[in-house]
């Protein structure tokens, strides 16, 4: 009697995981609808870095992470899940986050990567500090995808820390050229006339505290990518967060007015 127990548990565990296993196939296999999304941290970043601000998205029901894509040392990528749902989101993580030289490079293998695999014909992508600065850069540079919505908080464009942890001065003229500028800056000034996008969200930190920074990037560092883009013709907004939360890395950390300002931009409701 006792075999036959265990026979009809086994049975009914087995029907259980079977059941189990077509329901993560039919997850994993939904057709994607809506504009992948793609996620870059910043220098010395991680996972954690950028997975609070798609925790936001995934609890407002307007996206969902269904992806991650590490970036070894060597430029290899290491996939994990698939594109499938409405709105996929698309995490990024560089296993050496102190390259930030390679940040583009790598980026770009990621959209060659969507594009090849997945036939993404294009994407939206969301930046931090030097993420910021990669999800700008990639996009003057041809990427196999095309650029939907970009997103960039807190990118240091024109420069950030100076010798001895001092905050660089940087002044805008009134046509918003920066002065000094960084040699990343007058590199991307090079390569601006190929930059493509529909649309670009800027979000920038004020500690409101007289250093007019968010305590690494100055506030006109981050502004002065409205004159690197001057000569582009779609749609610029820049928005500030101001106050203690303003701070740098709080800029993606449980910050309800960034969460805000991404969901808003990124999925506007009708």
């Amino acid at each position: 009697m006792q075999k036959k127990w265990w026979a009809v548990i086994v049975i009914l565990g087995l029907g259980v995981i079977g059941s189990w296993a077509v329901w993560r196939h039919a997850q994993a296999t939904q057709p994607v609808s809506g504009v992948p999304t793609v996620f870059v941290h910043g220098y010395n970043g991680n996972a954690h870095s950028t997975g609070q601000m798609i925790a936001a998205l995934t609890k407002a029901g307007v996206a969902r992470q269904t992806m991650r894509v590490t970036v070894k040392p060597n430029g290899r990528l290491q996939v994990e899940g698939n594109l499938s749902g409405k709105n996929p989101i698309v995490q990024v993580v560089y296993q050496d986050p102190r390259n930030g030289q390679a940040f583009t490079p790598w980026l770009l293998q990621v959209y060659a990567l969507l594009h090849r695999r997945y036939h993404v014909k294009q994407v939206n992508a969301v930046g931090h500090s030097a993420g910021a600065i990669a999800v700008i850069e990639a996009a003057m540079r041809r990427p196999a995808v095309k650029m939907h919505k970009l997103v960039v908080i807190a990118g240091p464009f024109s420069g950030a820390f100076g010798p001895g942890g001092k905050i660089n001065s940087v002044r805008l003229a009134p046509n918003g050229k920066p002065t000094p500028q960084s040699p990343k800056y007058r590199q991307l000034l090079s390569e601006a006339k190929d930059f493509h996008a529909q649309a670009v969200l800027n979000l920038y930190g004020d500690l409101n505290d007289g250093s007019r920074s968010d305590g690494v990037v100055p506030i006109n560092a981050a502004k002065s990518l409205r004159y690197l883009l001057r000569h582009w013709q779609g749609s610029y907004q820049v928005r500030a967060v101001v106050g203690a939360d303003a701070q740098h890395s709080k800029l993606h950390q449980n910050n309800p007015i960034v969460d805000t300002q991404l969901r808003r931009f990124l999925y506007p409701q009708p």
